[in-house]
């Protein structure tokens, strides 16, 4: 019997020494190249060309000169840095000490007349005028702050990553197209048709700075707002009615959209990175230590960085310019790899819970459409002495106008110009735009 025992401790210590061994070498283990170069992509700085208006943008809704908005919001920012992680409680965990009174005081329930991606925000400015006058002193004030904006190049949180960080409030953003509604309404054409162009240069810098998909997204419904009430405007007007420049440029198809979506998942990735190494730093006391055996925390990162690095590569960009859907097409790694013995909290959060990206490129991707949609009709606009049929006249588009993927058609009552979407949207897979009645003039025989 004493044999016995002694054998089974002998396997045992052996069985246990195995287990130790497996675990030194997979803890040793480098992380593999692809991991390491997409982490490396993820960590590099963004360039920033120009001006950032993330302290702007912060201030939107505070009496504070816009010119000064660095300056005053920076000691928040050196603030905010040197307290702990918070977890719980107040999600923005930030308080401004400005002593500065905020502009939208009694604005507060406001905003419900326009949704950016409803249509119909001039018919619901015209059918309360008298209401929506009452406020207009405050909303002007917010509304010449919103359009200071578009005098910035790209838009990034001043505040460092982490898994508490303050979001500005984008509220008033998505609120500013009622103003130029109501221009339009009392009569001011060409005011109301600049500043829904501004918003929408405003929106195509949100996109484009690569900050996080929050602030992409709210850009690409900003921008989807500002082209619906654009057209609404248009349709009303002579088709030789002068066009503002600023949005004959905000309004081209020229690939922003879809350009965005690399620097959109990198911006995210590099959110995300700040968010969970905070957490886990914040979380490394004594009751961390334990699961810390089973957590390598760069490797977990590193392993999860292609998610947002794959819509860089060059697979991602065949298929937008095949304007075909996106799909994260990364491998999901092997859990039995020896790599996660020594991290299998990481593998298994990873590999059973990955970034979903997917979605959120699939509006990028519709937004070009969308552009495509608006350049196509202002070129029809353009060409609005054509009195070849319209679906003759769609068929002759430059080339600039069109998607390898998607055709952009006539409704079949005849009201709207129509193009598929690819996300799903309660109000259906398409997007429309009406036909305006010098669309459709008589033909020549």
């Amino acid at each position: 019997m004493h044999g016995v025992f002694k054998w089974g401790a002998a396997v045992a210590g052996c069985a246990l020494l195995a287990v130790l061994l497996l675990y030194a070498i997979s803890r040793l283990m480098p992380v593999p190249a692809d991991e390491a170069a997409a982490l490396a992509k993820l960590e590099a700085a963004p360039a920033s060309p120009g001006r950032n208006g993330g302290a702007a943008l912060w201030l939107l809704a505070y009496n504070v000169p816009i010119e000064q908005a660095e300056s005053v919001l920076a000691p928040e920012v050196a603030r905010f840095a040197a307290i702990p992680v918070q977890f719980g409680g107040d999600a923005t965990l930030f308080s401004l000490s400005l002593g500065a009174a905020r502009l939208d005081g009694d604005l507060t329930d406001a905003g419900g007349e326009c949704r950016l991606r409803e249509p119909g925000c001039l018919q619901k400015i015209r059918s309360i005028l008298p209401e929506y006058e009452r406020k207009g002193e405050a909303r002007s004030k917010i509304a010449s702050r919103v359009a200071a904006l578009d005098g910035y190049d790209y838009f990034r949180n001043p505040f460092p990553s982490r898994i508490d960080t303050p979001l500005p409030d984008y509220r008033w953003l998505t609120r500013d197209l009622p103003v130029h509604a109501y221009n339009f309404a009392r009569g001011d054409a060409t005011s109301a048709l600049e500043g829904v162009c501004r918003n929408a240069s405003i929106a195509r810098k949100l996109v484009a700075s690569g900050d996080n998909l929050i602030g992409s997204m709210i850009g690409v419904a900003m921008m989807e707002g500002a082209s619906r009430l654009f057209v609404d405007m248009l349709a009303e007007l002579p088709a030789d009615h002068p066009v503002p420049t600023n949005c004959l440029r905000v309004f081209q198809a020229d690939g922003a959209m879809t350009s965005s979506i690399c620097p959109t998942m990198l911006g995210e990735g590099r959110f995300g990175l700040g968010m969970l190494r905070s957490a886990y730093q914040a979380k490394a006391g004594e009751s961390w230590k334990p699961t810390s055996w089973l957590l390598d925390v760069e490797k977990t990162l590193a392993r999860n960085a292609r998610h947002a690095t794959w819509f860089c590569e060059e697979h991602a960009r065949e298929r937008i310019l095949a304007d075909e859907p996106l799909s994260d097409a990364t491998l999901p790694a092997s859990l039995a790899s020896i790599r996660c013995v020594s991290n299998a909290m990481g593998c298994v959060v990873n590999d059973t819970l990955p970034p979903a990206y997917a979605e959120y490129a699939w509006r990028l991707q519709d937004a070009e459409m969308r552009q495509k949609l608006v350049a196509t009709w202002l070129w029809l606009r353009t060409n609005a002495d054509d009195t070849r049929p319209l679906s003759d006249r769609l068929a002759s588009r430059p080339q600039a106008l069109r998607s390898p993927a998607r055709e952009i058609s006539i409704s079949e009552d005849g009201k709207t110009l129509v193009v598929p979407m690819y996300e799903s949207r309660p109000e259906g897979d398409t997007w429309q735009l009406p036909i305006a009645g010098w669309m459709n003039k008589p033909q020549s025989h």
